[in-house]
């Protein structure tokens, strides 16, 4: 399927609100094949998305709950190709989904505190935890261990 160059991905022609799923899919691909057919879609994805990485200046450029699937995107094609860019920018999704990630001082916030404490704020201006959103950040960050160790620990891969 990827390898057969699908349509929204073929010839740069990427018009899709989502495609974080081809990045996760070519990693797997590669792990059992060592094959690399999709990531002219992989790439068409994070180019277009560039402009959504977090930075310490902007925190509020991209909510945290749905840079969860981008962050995996990110992660895993720094994971298969070494690129400084993709480094850090894998970094700086790390950063932001740590500093948005529930602590005990924000329990006066929070009507079960201990229920959430570990959890990450969808955004700013939503406080609840939405579970993919947890899901999406948790592969991210496990990934991002193994680009700070500089090692592929088993189960790290988005």
């Amino acid at each position: 399927f990827l390898g057969g160059a699908y349509a929204p991905g073929a010839a740069g022609r990427l018009f899709v609100l989502d495609e974080h799923w081809t990045c996760l899919a070519q990693s797997a691909i590669h792990d059992v094949s060592g094959a690399t057919p999709g990531m002219s879609i992989c790439r068409a994805y994070l180019a277009q998305s560039a402009s959504q990485t977090p930075t310490p200046t902007d925190p509020l450029a991209i909510a945290t709950g749905p840079a969860g699937g981008l962050a995996e995107a990110v992660v895993a094609a720094a994971l298969l190709h070494p690129d400084p860019t993709l480094r850090r920018r894998a970094l700086a999704f790390g950063q932001h989904f740590l500093d948005n990630q529930y602590r005990p001082a924000d329990s006066p916030l929070l009507p079960n505190p201990a229920a959430l404490l570990g959890g990450f704020r969808d955004s700013p201006w939503e406080l609840d935890v939405r579970v993919d959103a947890v899901q999406h950040i948790g592969c991210a960050l496990l990934g991002i261990e193994a680009l700070l160790r500089g090692q592929d620990l088993p189960g790290s891969r988005p």
